[in-house]
């Protein structure tokens, strides 16, 4: 025999109890507990059904929504055409008949009397080829005829500066406001082919005018050499060139380095 088993059990001591009944107690909460989760069972389908209901709404709200969004007012367009209808009847009914137009009567086409065609006469055509000689194209004179101012200075045949006064006198009756002097400088080249004389600066009423002879279009084209020079009456037009309306008078020499 053991130590403890020999040992007598003391008093006070109890002794093991049985295991509890644990189904009694598990019925016994289940009682107690049942009514609380019924309760919170039904309020939660309660809220179910509210939150059910209000989708239901919001989805038939939004329906609705886009229903007038996209339907067609045809409201407006009754309105138009009511209103278009009414002036045209109005404008109809207070229009002005047109007059009635008369129908002209033809007259007869004129008779044509036939004509004779003329004779066609040859001409002998001279033999040889003829000689050709420059012509100097002058611009045509004014039907007045003014006489051409007379020359003063530079003198003919003077070497010419980068910079001279050309200076002349007018003893003829007062220009009208539409005339003006005209200096007019030229090489020998185009003297010799005839071409046309050109102005050297805008025309003017006055007797001088001082002139830079590296920028005359005769000079440019042609460089160092001869050149003559004199000056004429010319008429003023609008918005063309200025157009000879006196005589061609003396020309003087001149001659660029």
């Amino acid at each position: 025999m053991t130590e403890e088993s020999s040992r007598p059990k003391r008093k006070g001591e109890n002794p093991v109890t049985e295991p509890l009944n644990r189904p009694g107690i598990v019925h016994k909460f289940d009682l107690i507990a049942a009514p609380r989760r019924w309760a919170v069972q039904g309020r939660m389908r309660t809220v179910r059904l509210i939150l059910l209901v209000l989708a239901v709404v919001t989805i038939a709200i939004v329906a609705y929504a886009q229903y007038l969004a996209w339907r067609p007012d045809t409201s407006a367009e009754a309105t138009l055409a009511a209103l278009n209808q009414a002036r045209f009847e109005q404008t109809f009914a207070t229009a002005t008949p047109l007059p009635t137009v008369p129908t002209a009567t033809q007259a007869p086409p004129p008779t044509v009397t036939p004509t004779a065609k003329p004779t066609n006469t040859l001409v002998p055509v001279p033999t040889g080829r003829p000689r050709t000689r420059p012509t100097v194209a002058v611009p045509v004179a004014s039907p007045t005829q003014l006489a051409a101012p007379a020359l003063i200075a530079p003198g003919d045949g003077v070497t010419a500066l980068d910079r001279m006064v050309f200076e002349w006198a007018w003893n003829g009756p007062p220009l009208q406001e539409y005339q003006a002097f005209d200096l007019r400088i030229w090489s020998a080249q185009e003297e010799q082919s005839g071409s046309p004389r050109r102005g050297v600066v805008p025309p003017t009423r006055q007797s001088s005018v001082e002139v830079s002879l590296s920028a005359v279009p005769a000079i440019v084209d042609y460089g160092p050499g001869e050149y003559f020079w004199t000056v004429v009456i010319v008429e003023l037009q609008a918005g063309g060139s200025p157009r000879v309306a006196g005589t061609w008078g003396e020309s003087r020499r001149l001659i660029y380095r």
